[in-house]
């Protein structure tokens, strides 16, 4: 048992060490890497944001975002899903979280979506960070650079937009841990995690559209929440998942 013990143990050590260093490095501080009581606070201050009664204020923003995919997705026009999701799902996370649209400020939009992609290209490159001058730089160090560009944009917002989400924030957490969990929240990282649901959702629609499921051609709340969940179980948005145990299970005894 202390052989095992002690080699679960260091590989775990060795996983959180790489873990941290490596995405640490493109994320910063925030949720992904609090533990403990940390962890704790964090989940408390953050839920008050993400309660029914939150975000029921946003919801004519969701509302338009998906009226207008689901209308440009049935006019008859063929459609690569996962892409059309992905760029609406990065649309809305930047309109919902940093009170960002294109129809003020497209430009900006355009570079937001630039700079999380080049950030994202980062989390699943070699992290080898390296420039040469006048000839080529790492995917890893282009993220890191786009991840600064990034924060910069985020506290010019701050400074300068009353944007509900992040005021309500702000107002929870301090200055500096705003723009970090802004950085998360309008990363590429939930935006593909929910194209990668809505997509699975749509090409297995030959499983659930029948009519029992149907009521006035619509899908009911309760039918919806069981198919999205059994969606999640069978092709979940990413794979696998870090847990570290911070006690020894009985069940290993």
């Amino acid at each position: 048992m202390p052989l095992y013990t002690n080699s679960y143990t260091r590989k775990a050590i060795i996983l959180q060490w790489v873990t941290k260093t490596f995405f640490h490095q493109i994320y910063g501080d925030n949720l992904l890497f609090a533990n403990g009581q940390e962890a704790i606070d964090l989940r408390k201050s953050l839920h008050i944001l993400f309660t029914k009664q939150s975000t029921m204020m946003r919801e004519v923003l969701i509302n338009k975002y998906a009226d207008e995919t689901v209308n440009s997705m049935i006019s008859g026009s063929a459609v690569a899903v996962y892409q059309h999701f992905k760029m609406t799902m990065m649309q809305l996370c930047l309109a919902l979280f940093l009170d960002v649209e294109s129809e003020h400020s497209s430009l900006l939009v355009e570079q937001l979506i630039h700079l999380t992609t080049v950030h994202w290209h980062g989390i699943i490159s070699v992290p080898l960070c390296f420039r040469v001058p006048f000839l080529a730089a790492s995917s890893y160090s282009k993220a890191l650079k786009a991840k600064e560009e990034l924060l910069q944009i985020i506290a010019e917002e701050l400074s300068t937009s009353n944007g509900s989400f992040h005021t309500q924030l702000l107002q929870q957490l301090g200055y500096r841990e705003t723009v970090q969990h802004l950085l998360l929240f309008i990363s590429a990282l939930v935006p593909k995690a929910l194209a990668s649901i809505l997509t699975s959702f749509v090409c297995s629609s030959h499983l659930w559209g029948h009519l029992p499921l149907m009521k006035n051609g619509e899908l009911d709340s309760a039918s919806l929440e069981c198919i999205l969940l059994e969606v999640l179980r069978m092709w979940p948005p990413f794979i696998g998942g870090r847990r570290i145990a911070t006690e020894v299970s009985p069940a290993l005894v």
